[in-house]
């Protein structure tokens, strides 16, 4: 399905490689070797590939700004992944060494921020002030969403409306902002940004959804540790419903082991068996489909100009 995504963009592609790579050059040689690192594999390029495929529903070859836009939330995405790799004090990012665990805590907090300033800068274009706007308010909700995350971590207090607005900014922000930036280079009008802002926030939610009940699936080829968010201690969907499904000595018995600095391995193994042998992961599941549904359901009110077979197929394959 991947390669059926990107067969009708792949000169747009190998452009935007192109583009994006003369952005994440650095005369300073420390940056470069974190810039390097970090951009060492290519990835899926799920967001600029979302930029490139939205500006197509308006209009057929991409301009410079959907080109930017596209380079521009690829970098964002990896210094957040930067960020998050010291808050979460994570050695491995995708299978290597995190940036965190090579450079240290320090250079990888001020080399993340010296590339979302860096890209906000470029991206500060006589063209088009909205794309800057665009970009600032969406570094802001995902930061807002990252503290969340901290101030819910192993706490009682959280709810399913709390984690939907944890993932809202800092998951389904980028994405939305993906879709935006590919419609506002495209000059579509304001109910279709309307529209596209909405698919983008749906197919966000469902993409954190579905990762959040990988980490519950010891499958190698997912691209994620196995139990990596209950060894964090995050409350994701799939072990919030769980807790909302059993009794009050349960809840309390598994809020204790969550509060504790480190879980035993015991300790994980015994709450993954009680999530995946109850009905949370189909429920999780569940909901992951019906923002898919409303993702696609937002494409369809767009009124594009253009065939939107290879938007429909990320749709479903993202989520």
């Amino acid at each position: 399905m991947y390669e059926q995504i990107k067969a009708p963009i792949e000169k747009e592609l190998h452009l935007f490689n192109q583009r994006f790579q003369s952005l994440i050059e650095s005369d300073f040689p420390l940056i470069q070797s974190i810039s390097d690192h970090v951009f060492q594999t290519k990835g899926k390029q799920i967001r600029p590939i979302l930029v490139l495929l939205t500006y197509r529903l308006f209009n057929k070859n991409p301009n410079d700004l959907a080109y930017l836009s596209a380079s521009l939330v690829e970098i964002m995405h990896a210094a957040s992944l930067m960020h998050d790799d010291v808050v979460d004090n994570a050695d491995q990012r995708r299978g290597s060494n995190s940036t965190r665990f090579l450079f240290g805590n320090k250079t990888a907090v001020l080399a993340g921020d010296y590339l979302l300033s860096n890209a906000i800068l470029k991206a500060h274009t006589p063209e088009d002030q909205k794309l800057m706007l665009l970009l600032v308010d969406v570094v802001k909700k995902m930061s807002e969403g990252e503290l969340l995350q901290i101030e819910y971590t192993a706490n009682p207090k959280i709810t399913e409306a709390i984690y939907y607005q944890i993932i809202e900014r800092k998951t389904a922000a980028l994405f939305s902002c993906c879709c935006q930036c590919g419609a506002l280079a495209a000059n579509a009008n304001m109910e279709q940004l309307k529209k596209i802002t909405l698919m983008g926030q749906h197919l966000g939610i469902a993409f954190q959804i579905k990762d959040d009940i990988l980490d519950f699936k010891q499958d190698v080829n997912c691209g994620k540790k196995y139990a990596n968010d209950l060894r964090e201690r995050k409350i994701t969907l799939p072990l919030l419903h769980y807790l909302n499904g059993v009794s009050l000595n349960e809840q309390k018995e598994i809020w204790n082991c969550l509060q504790k600095e480190e879980l035993s391995e015991i300790e994980i193994h015994t709450i993954l068996t009680k999530v995946t042998t109850s009905d949370a992961l189909s429920f999780a599941n569940e909901q992951a489909k019906k923002h898919t549904q409303k993702a696609l359901v937002y494409l369809e009110e767009l009124g594009a100009k253009h065939d939107t077979t290879a938007l429909r197929l990320l749709i479903n394959y993202i989520a």
